[in-house]
């Protein structure tokens, strides 16, 4: 699997597999209207749709889909004036299920409240690495809608079947 391209779909046999899962992260999207609740909701679905059911081979790292667009709120505090509001909810959740896993922290996140860092992009530049001998499957979602709208991730072991 490590051999195949960026981008590239790998195809598991999931008959040869046995799911082990992993703690189950949560959290919600909460309030921010000086970003606007509605980007911030869209770019929070955005990132579950980018990175739900994203494989990682073992000894490897990967990031989530390429083709998932963000929208952009005004913030002055961001470089260019905007940033992708609403994609740090979920980012935590991501981040929670990584470090559970005995992981390092993905490359473009911090450890705080707004855990991705300025200037990458939270589908294609967070890479996630994956220490284990067996490929890992990232599953994330949400339940509900609007600012109390909740955000799930966890990381599954996909262990050979016996």
């Amino acid at each position: 699997m490590a051999a195949y391209p960026v981008g590239t779909p790998i195809v598991l046999y999931m008959g040869n597999t046995t799911e082990k899962s992993g703690e189950v992260y949560s959290t919600t999207l909460g309030s921010h209207p000086e970003y606007g609740n509605t980007v911030r909701e869209y770019n929070a679905r955005q990132f579950v749709e980018a990175w739900n059911n994203t494989i990682i081979p073992p000894h490897s790292s990967g990031n989530g889909k390429a083709y998932i667009d963000f929208g952009s709120a005004s913030d002055s505090n961001a470089p260019g004036g905007s940033a992708s509001h609403g994609v740090c909810p979920p980012a935590r959740t991501l981040r929670g299920a990584v470090l559970a896993e005995g992981f390092s922290l993905p490359v473009g996140m911090v450890n705080d409240e707004d855990a991705v860092l300025f200037g990458y992009n939270p589908a294609e530049d967070i890479k996630v690495t994956n220490d284990y001998d067996v490929p890992i499957k990232i599953v994330m979602w949400t339940e509900g809608e609007g600012t109390s709208m909740a955000i799930y991730a966890k990381i599954i072991k996909l262990e050979p079947a016996n």
